[in-house]
């Protein structure tokens, strides 16, 4: 079989045919749930990010759905859960991991879903968000030490990729 230059090397993890076999159907039916409602409330969503977060989440128990957050379960799954599990199921690594994440909390918050023990949701958010400044934060340093290597013009601060800051809603 020839391999052609633009096939991926991975595959992306809402396809995998391993995890919709493990998740068994009602994982399946739990991620379209949370995809339609986020369509329909107008909150971002990735499905291949949803599918590494659910099927990371409920790796302790195969098939079921992961309802107990606190705020260090939510910083395991961001900074090594979902990269393990992306590895050991040999699929990329998805985009806009930390926006579905936070988008998969509205919707367990909002059909009341989180077991009673989980962190209140300004606690989940809030992690999701200080992730995300820790991530921004060293992709900057990163790109400034990159930066440093070329011209005078390219360490001009407009040079160096900006971001805006996490907005948390107040309810």
């Amino acid at each position: 079989m020839m391999k052609r230059m633009f096939d991926s090397t991975t595959r992306r993890a809402s396809t995998h045919r391993a995890s919709s076999i493990s998740a068994g159907p009602d994982l399946l039916r739990h991620r379209a749930a949370v995809v339609r409602w986020a369509l329909a409330h107008g909150h971002p969503v990735n499905r291949d990010s949803l599918a590494a977060i659910i099927n990371s989440a409920s790796l302790p128990t195969p098939g079921q759905v992961g309802l107990h957050w606190t705020a260090q379960s939510v910083n395991t799954l961001l900074i090594q859960g979902c990269s393990n599990w992306c590895t050991a199921h040999g699929v990329r690594y998805p985009d806009n991991l930390s926006h579905t994440l936070t988008t998969y909390l509205r919707y367990l918050g909002a059909y009341r879903l989180l077991d009673a023990d989980s962190d209140p949701m300004i606690a989940l958010k809030r992690s999701v968000a200080e992730f995300d400044k820790d991530h921004r934060e060293q992709l900057n340093q990163r790109l400034a030490k990159e930066s440093t290597r070329g011209s005078a013009k390219s360490r001009h601060p407009t040079a160096q990729l900006q971001f805006l800051a996490p907005v948390l809603p107040l309810h």
